[in-house]
C-alpha cells in the first residue's frame, strides 16, 4: 500500500496533524465565541438573514446574523399559510428566547455543541406573530450570491413552462434547489431507493464533468488536437471553471466539493502530463477542504462523502481482480 501510493499517507497524515491541532483549541474558541448573556431570556432581537430560508412543516428554519452582538442564530419561524417567508437580507425584528440545547444523558446527541460547530449560539422558536421583516439590507457574501443565481435560474425553468413538481424536480437535479419537493414525492424517491438522486452529489458532478469535456472534444472526435501544450492548457482550463462554476451555484457541499477538487486535480494532472493516483487525489481534496474549513472533520456529510468514495476507491480494484 505504501509504496503503491506514496503520498497518500503524507496527505493523511498532514490531515490529521492538522484537525487534532485544531481541535484541541477550538472548543475553547467556539465557547468564547459562542457565550451570550442574553441566552434564556426573552428579548427583542433585531437580525439580518444571512442564507436561504429552509422550508418546514409549520414554517422555515432561518440562519440570521445579531449585528448588535457579531453572532449568529437558529431561527424556526412559524407563519401563516397566506405569509411570504423571509429573503436573503431582510432585516427581522424578532421576540423571542434564544436557547442552546443540552444532551439529557451522557453519549446522546448534544445538538447545543452542534450548533457551535456551525458557528451559532443557539435556536429560538418564534410564533407568526412575535417576529416582522422591518428591511431589507443586501448580503454581501459568496453564498448570498449563490443563492440569487440558483433563483434565477429556477426562474428560468418555470418561464420555460415548468411548474409545480416537473419544476421542483428539475430544480432538485439539477441546481440542488429542495425546497419546492412536497413531502410525498420525497417519500416516493425514498420508498425507491433513490433519494439519494434528490441531493446535487459528486454523481450529478461527474456527469457534468462528462458533458463538458465530450462537448470540447466533440465525444472525443478531436482528442488528437489537444495533444499540443496550449491548447491542452486551454480545455483544462475551460473544465476546471466550468466545473467551479457549477459547485459555486449548487452551494458547494462537502460531496460536490470533494467531486469538484477531485476533478480539478486530476485535470491539472493531464495537463502536465502526470498520471493521477485516485487515493492521493482524495487525500488532497480532503486537505484542501479541511484546510479551508477544519470543523468540516465533525460534518456528517463530510465524513461519509469521502469515507464512501475512499472505500470504492480500496475495495473495487481487488472486487474487479477477483
Amino acid at each position: 500500500m505504501a509504496r503503491r501510493y506514496p503520498f497518500v499517507f503524507i496527505f493523511l497524515l498532514t490531515a490529521l496533524l492538522v484537525c487534532s491541532a485544531y481541535y484541541l483549541h477550538v472548543p475553547l474558541n467556539l465557547r468564547a465565541d459562542t457565550e451570550a448573556d442574553y441566552l434564556d431570556s426573552l428579548r427583542t432581537f433585531r437580525m439580518q438573514v444571512i442564507e436561504q430560508p429552509v422550508r418546514k412543516p409549520n414554517g422555515y428554519m432561518v440562519s440570521v446574523l445579531l449585528p448588535t452582538y457579531g453572532q449568529r442564530a437558529l431561527l424556526h419561524l412559524r407563519t401563516d399559510s397566506a405569509a411570504a417567508p423571509p429573503a436573503v437580507g431582510d432585516i427581522l425584528l424578532v421576540c423571542t428566547r434564544i436557547i442552546r440545547p443540552h444532551a439529557l444523558f451522557d453519549g446522546e446527541f448534544d445538538y447545543g455543541d452542534y450548533l457551535r460547530l456551525q458557528h451559532k449560539v443557539g435556536i429560538a422558536y418564534v410564533q407568526p406573530a412575535h417576529w416582522q421583516v422591518i428591511g431589507h439590507q443586501p448580503v454581501q457574501t459568496l453564498r448570498a450570491y449563490a443563492t440569487a443565481v440558483r433563483q434565477r435560474l429556477a426562474q428560468r425553468y418555470a418561464d420555460a413552462g415548468l411548474h409545480d413538481r416537473p419544476l421542483a424536480l428539475v430544480a432538485a437535479i439539477t441546481l440542488g434547489e429542495r425546497d419546492a419537493l412536497d413531502s410525498d414525492l420525497r417519500q416516493s424517491f425514498a420508498a425507491a431507493g433513490a433519494a439519494h438522486v434528490l441531493a446535487v452529489s459528486g454523481l450529478h458532478t461527474g456527469i457534468i464533468y462528462l458533458v463538458i469535456v465530450s462537448l470540447l472534444t466533440c465525444f472525443g472526435l478531436r482528442r488528437p488536437l489537444y495533444e499540443q501544450r496550449l491548447k491542452r492548457v486551454l480545455l483544462s482550463a475551460t473544465v476546471i471553471i466550468a466545473m467551479w462554476t457549477y459547485a459555486f451555484v449548487t452551494g458547494l457541499s462537502p460531496s460536490v466539493m470533494r467531486a469538484v477538487l477531485m476533478l480539478t486535480i486530476v485535470q491539472v494532472g493531464w495537463m502536465c502530463r502526470r498520471q493521477s493516483i485516485s487515493v492521493n487525489t482524495l487525500a488532497a481534496a480532503a486537505c484542501v477542504c479541511l484546510w479551508a474549513e477544519p470543523l468540516s472533520l465533525f460534518n456528517v456529510s463530510f465524513q461519509l462523502s469521502f469515507s464512501a468514495v475512499f472505500g470504492i476507491l480500496l475495495f473495487v480494484p481487488y472486487m474487479n481482480s477477483v
